[in-house]
């Protein structure tokens, strides 16, 4: 992995009528809006947001895939 400072890990359970990808695209409006840039893989960030569940829901795609691969 990459040298970084420690930094804070959480998860957050929460209901929506967004579907998974709409979701997705709000969850990194709001990491735009921290200032969230990706210029290293796995490196330091502002802020990561990830949807690991989403019900029942499978789905693989270029840019998202339920249940996240770290599950």
């Amino acid at each position: 992995g990459v040298v970084q400072a420690n930094f804070l890990n959480i998860a957050v359970g929460l209901s929506t009528n967004l579907s998974a990808r709409d979701l997705l695209a709000w969850l990194h409006v709001i990491e735009q809006s921290l200032h969230r840039r990706r210029l290293i893989h796995w490196g330091p960030r502002t802020i990561d947001l990830d949807i690991v569940l989403y019900g029942c829901t499978r789905l693989t795609s270029p840019t998202l895939k339920i249940p996240h691969l770290e599950m």
